[in-house]
């Protein structure tokens, strides 16, 4: 994982080559005191240890060892408990047989990184087929432990183990609250940048609540809800490479004003880009203008290849400006806005969508 120091030089370099000095000067304001998450040096999960084999005399010795050495021992007599016990505690050490009745090592590991992709995991075998490292190996298996082991070898790799635990869960920590950080900032930035504006202002937070709205009616799971509502927050940073006088002309854009406008879609994407785990957030934004029926921009995808989140937050979004004022026009009703969603049902947005919009605004 990236360190702190590389990241915000990632983050500067960005912010620098997009043109943008105001962001640029409220990020380094931001990370200026250099202030760290503070972590216990006592991590809960440090000393827990989550112990799977179906041999009970074996597992009981393993489990004296481990607990005469200071640490807590869950058991497991197959890999179904294993995964369960998962679910409901966190561990800094998996250690797993590969041959236990019905779920085997492998496959119970498999499930518990996925789970906690922070737990170091230990294959003990006696029994293992040549394709039994390989998978393992997939896994991150870094110790392969063939019975009888030696104690002492036991518990050092153990300790190493429990060691690269602590250092993944820290650095962890650290990667979460500098991201979290920076999209606070980056929203900041963007609301800013409609309350400039008394055209805009207010306009994407009314946008994510709507969007949110019609969400969670179409059942979209709540990962995706997440990436959906700091989208929508976040969809008109764009505006950061657009004059506020060209944002408020009192006539429709030229050709050349337009294709300007066009170009800020891969804008928030640009800024996003230094932490991965917002990467989805800013493909979301890039796709909020494309429409149903292909006729929109930048890519003019259609259909099924615009992400759902994009379809909902570019209905979400449309509902919004046309019923507020704009300096071209003047806002239109609900009743109004609705209409043009109905007439171009299946045309510029989906059906499925447009009944979202629908029941969103009569939810609030």
């Amino acid at each position: 994982m990236p360190e702190r120091e590389e990241i915000l030089a990632e983050i500067e370099r960005v912010l620098a080559a997009e043109g943008a000095p105001a962001a640029l000067r409220q990020i380094r304001k931001l990370f200026a005191s250099g202030d760290e998450v503070a972590f216990s040096d006592d991590l809960s999960e440090e000393r827990e240890v989550l112990l799977a084999d179906d041999d009970d005399s074996f597992r009981e010795i393993i489990q004296m060892i481990l607990e005469e050495n200071g640490y807590s021992v869950s058991i497991a007599k197959n890999g179904a408990e294993a995964v369960e016990m998962a679910r409901k505690k966190t561990f800094g050490v998996a250690i797993c047989d590969v041959r236990m009745p019905g779920k085997d090592g492998i496959e119970a590991l498999k499930e518990i990184k996925e789970l906690q992709p922070a737990v170091r995991p230990i294959v003990v075998t006696g029994y293992a087929s040549r394709e039994t490292p390989v998978e393992a190996l997939k896994l991150g298996v870094k110790d392969y432990l063939h019975k009888p082991f030696d104690t002492g070898d036991f518990l050092h790799s153990v300790g190493n183990q429990m060691a690269l635990a602590r250092e993944d869960r820290v650095s962890s920590g650290k990667f979460e609250r500098l991201a979290d950080d920076y999209l606070g900032a980056l929203k900041d930035i963007a609301l800013d940048l409609e309350r400039r504006s008394p055209w805009f202002s207010g306009h994407s937070l009314r946008v994510s609540r709507l969007a949110l709205r019609m969400a969670q009616d179409l059942g979209l799971e709540a990962s995706r809800v997440s990436n959906l509502t700091v989208a929508a927050l976040l969809h008109d940073l764009g505006h950061l490479d657009i004059h506020e006088q060209l944002l408020s002309k009192p006539s429709t854009l030229d050709a050349e004003e337009w294709r300007r406008v066009q170009k800020t879609m891969g804008k928030a994407t640009r800024l996003l880009k230094p932490l991965a785990n917002l990467a989805p957030v800013g493909a979301i934004i890039e796709q909020i203008r494309e429409r149903w029926n292909g006729s929109g921009y930048p890519g003019r995808l259609a259909g099924e290849a615009i992400a759902l989140e994009a379809r909902i937050i570019g209905a979400a979004e449309v509902y919004d400006s046309l019923t507020c004022p704009r300096p071209w026009r003047a806002a239109l009703s609900p009743e109004e806005a609705v209409r043009h969603f109905q007439e171009y049902r299946d045309v510029l947005y989906e059906s499925a969508v447009v009944s979202a919009l629908v029941r969103g605004i009569k939810a609030r």
